[in-house]
């Protein structure tokens, strides 16, 4: 039986063992580590608890990004508890995250599905353009063989430490924002090890790095993203280059392989398609009105015409 005695507060590491059990309960399939770090990278989270049960009953964070205009804080991972519902408690911890964001003066994103962006919009948040975020999922075990038959030219190699500014320019050319810590915290993994990740950089001919891809293996999947790369043929070439590496773990073999896709990537559609990619969702990228700058370019789908961008999870932008 749920208890009434509900109290809202500032979350911490200290308290990741209780907000991971409120995700399990919710049916979300991360794990400890994975929430650990996300709770470590926020800049803010929000929980609500029921103290007469000892329990978190629900969790919100916003991850805050140096953009050219000023901090963008991108509210994510908000939750309530099966059986808190109809209580308040998700609007209550939104008002509190965003409230505390708009009074340090910092500009405000988040990502929604086709429901929350009805909520949303009550709360004076737009769409701008290029906003989307397609959600595409392999589940098959032939997706190796089939990139063995694509017909790609790569020239790329893994990640080298000389390579990290070049690869973080690029992702802030891209995605509009400085992500150094959440770049670095992917690619070094979970410290329980149920997450870990390999970074592969793309080469031009003079072999300076002009495009990098991230695939992160999790205990239930391979999710890739974020990738920065100029056509399709090279998003599918480093793809397959990091599949193939697979973090030396046979059962990363069978995992299914995700990614989100932003607004901009028709190219890249009909080649996953083509490679038996099926879409599962639809989001959408959603700002507060009246930001410092009139269209984040975080939250814009990239900067760049001729760049394809897979985002990174959606906590992350």
């Amino acid at each position: 039986m749920a208890s009434a005695n509900l109290r809202f507060a500032r979350g911490s590491i200290e308290h990741v063992d209780k907000i991971y059990r409120c995700f399990v309960d919710c049916g979300w399939a991360y794990s400890k580590g994975e929430i650990y770090r996300f709770v470590s990278l926020a800049s803010n989270v929000s929980v609500c608890w029921d103290d007469c049960e000892d329990k978190v009953t629900g969790v919100g964070l916003v991850t805050s990004f140096s953009a050219d205009n000023g901090i963008l804080d991108l509210v994510g991972m908000m939750i309530s508890h099966p059986d808190y519902r109809r209580r308040g408690i998700a609007k209550h911890i939104f008002a509190d995250l965003t409230a505390t964001s708009r009074k340090q003066g910092h500009d405000l994103g988040l990502i929604a599905t086709d429901i929350g962006a009805k909520v949303y919009e009550k709360q004076d948040f737009t769409v701008p353009p290029q906003a989307m975020r397609k959600k595409y999922q392999h589940n098959s075990v032939d997706l190796h063989q089939r990139l063995r038959e694509y017909d790609l030219n790569l020239n790329g190699r893994l990640f080298e430490e000389s390579d990290l500014e070049t690869v973080l320019k690029l992702d802030r050319r891209a995605f509009g924002a400085d992500r150094r810590a959440v770049l670095s915290a992917m690619a070094s993994g979970t410290e329980d090890g149920t997450t870990s990740a390999r970074v592969i950089t793309y080469l031009d001919e003079s072999g300076c790095a002009t495009g990098f891809a991230v695939m992160s293996y999790t205990h239930s999947s391979m999710v890739l993203g974020p990738v920065v790369a100029n056509s399709p043929d090279e998003t599918v070439g480093m793809m397959a280059e990091l599949l193939q590496q697979r973090d030396g773990r046979d059962e990363n073999e069978n995992k299914s392989v995700s990614m989100f896709l932003s607004g901009q990537e028709s190219s890249l559609e009909p080649v996953l398609q083509a490679l038996g990619f099926e879409h599962l969702a639809t989001l959408t990228a959603m700002e507060l009105k009246n930001l410092h700058s009139p269209s984040s370019a975080l939250l814009d789908a990239g900067g760049l015409a001729a760049t394809y961008v897979c985002c990174a999870n959606p906590a992350w932008g």
